[in-house]
């Protein structure tokens, strides 16, 4: 009887892990199509948009905007645009390289501490890869350009994604193993 359960929880434990593999290949397949969707903003859509999305930030963080003159309200944003739009391409790569790595890695074998490097390597080969694409993506694009910077930033987004989500989910196995 023991066998069966046993059985049992190996084919649920087998289940669970293909459903989770299968999530987030998707996760991050919807995430690659909103990367691809921002990229495919005109420049003065996308100038728009991050001067919105900075207003509503900074409102939150300087409440006394609102009484600053039209002018110097304008010259804050826009002079805040550039560190918005670079913040944001980090961010939305740190979130791609948290989804390739828990695509590529979720059920399978705990890696040494020597193979962690392999366990990194295949989900920030493929952000990079992405970063690149988007950016010639982008050249295309009217009013944008593609940047090798942007790749820079976008690397370093999923390799701290890569690496936060590792330090997270080594720390926890390591919870685990010890209980």
């Amino acid at each position: 009887m023991s066998q069966n359960i046993s059985k049992g929880t190996v084919l649920f434990d087998l289940t669970k892990t293909r459903f989770l593999r299968i999530l987030f290949l998707v996760l991050t397949i919807l995430w690659m199509i909103t990367i691809f969707y921002f990229s495919s903003k005109t420049a003065v859509s996308s100038t728009e948009q991050s001067i919105g999305l900075g207003e509503r930030l900074f409102r939150i963080l300087i409440p006394d905007m609102d009484s600053w003159p039209p002018e110097q309200k304008a010259a804050f944003l826009e002079s805040a645009d550039h560190f918005i739009r670079k913040t944001a391409h980090f961010t939305e790569y740190l979130i791609l390289g948290v989804l390739l790595f828990c695509t590529v890695n979720i059920g399978g074998r705990r890696a040494s501490r020597r193979g962690l490097w392999k366990a990194c390597l295949l989900p920030f080969v493929a952000a990079f890869c992405y970063a690149v694409s988007d950016e010639i993506h982008q050249s295309f694009v009217p009013g944008r350009s593609g940047q090798a910077a942007d790749v820079l930033i976008d690397s370093c987004g999923a390799f701290a994604g890569i690496l936060i989500f590792l330090l997270v989910f080594s720390a926890r196995w390591d919870r685990t193993k010890s209980n």
